[in-house]
């Protein structure tokens, strides 16, 4: 089961150093980047995918997803090293959007709160 987190950039960026700091390659992380038809652009990255493996991968993810809000100086940091042209506004920490992916390829929406569930579901 994969879980898709969509978001603004810089904290998706924030989300994939974490995971891989704290988990590795055993979060199996892939960046999906932006992509306009035909035209490559310079990749922007707009969501990360996660292979839920275990009550340990989940138990991880579901920390690092709720701990995001004590680090709004660091999203900040992060959001003006972001390319001016690219990123002219100023971006807030919005709410993530999760998705599961079922191993049938079906795709559902989760909150964060239902992490919690997959973790117990993982053990």
């Amino acid at each position: 089961m994969d879980l898709i987190i969509e978001g603004q950039p810089a904290e998706l960026e924030w989300l994939r150093t974490e995971i891989e700091r704290t988990l590795g390659s055993e979060a199996g992380l892939e960046a999906v980047p932006a992509q306009d038809g035909d035209e490559m652009k310079e990749p922007l990255l707009i969501a990360v995918i996660v292979a839920l493996g275990g009550p340990e991968i989940v138990r991880a993810v579901t920390e690092i997803v709720a701990r995001r809000y004590e680090h709004a100086e660091e999203m900040q940091r992060l959001d003006l090293g972001l390319r001016e042209s690219e990123m002219h506004h100023e971006y807030k920490l919005a709410e993530l959007e999760l998705r599961l992916v079922a191993e049938d390829g079906s795709k559902r929406p989760i909150v964060e709160a239902d992490l919690a569930r997959l973790e117990a579901d993982a053990s």
